[in-house]
């Protein structure tokens, strides 16, 4: 695999959404974007995006694990996290990524992570 370029940009693709837990399927309206949550169970949202088999949630930095996969809108594909560290402006993050390098995002951005059953 040859990573051409990394794009974390989330929700530029047609997508759904769904609660694992309530078994409910939200409208986009419904969706509390500031965290990607159910508002009644308040666990993680699955999202599905066009054209891709897996589901993702949407996960902050400071949620994601150094094994986690990011979808990589650049290549529309995963992309395997090797480790993640809080920068020392305490503002960003700088990613690891496998067969790539280092990747800053903002502490407040969010990934979309292959969902972890």
């Amino acid at each position: 695999m040859t990573i051409r370029g990394i794009n974390f940009k989330v929700g530029i693709y047609d997508e759904e959404y769904f609660c694992h837990e309530c078994e409910e399927q939200l409208k986009i309206g419904e969706v509390n974007k500031k965290t990607w949550r159910c508002n009644t169970c308040n666990k993680k949202l699955l999202i599905k995006i066009k054209d891709l088999e897996e589901h993702v949630v949407r996960l902050l930095p400071s949620e994601v694990d150094r094994f986690d996969s990011v979808f990589n809108y650049f290549d529309y594909e995963f992309v395997e996290l090797k480790g993640i560290i809080l920068h020392d402006n305490k503002k960003e993050y700088l990613l690891g990524i496998a067969e790539y390098r280092q990747h800053k995002v903002g502490k407040d951005d969010f990934l979309d992570c292959m969902w972890r059953y």
